[in-house]
């Protein structure tokens, strides 16, 4: 499955490369095997690699886009919130 994102992305999942082992490892802990999940947070390592100019997926892309997630959903339960706190 994540070699499939990875070709998404135009780019080659390598069992043998360290880096690729390494993010391999990153979004396992992350995600837990959640494939809903997966799918976010391969959206933000896509999101991350376009804007930094990046062509692979290292531990520290895997990181920041768990970073920008966890702020995203964040937001929107604070978003949320505020909504059923004023219509509730």
């Amino acid at each position: 499955m994540l070699a499939h994102h990875w070709h998404k992305l135009g780019l080659n999942l390598s069992a043998e490369d360290f880096t690729d082992a390494e993010a391999v490892a990153a979004v396992a802990r992350i995600t837990g095997g959640n494939f809903r999940l997966i799918q976010r947070l391969f959206a933000q390592i896509q999101r991350v690699l376009e804007i930094n100019e990046l062509r692979t997926v290292t531990r520290e892309v895997v990181e920041t886009a768990r970073e920008t997630l966890v702020h995203r959903l964040t937001q929107h339960a604070s978003e949320r919130s505020k909504i059923c706190a004023t219509y509730c």
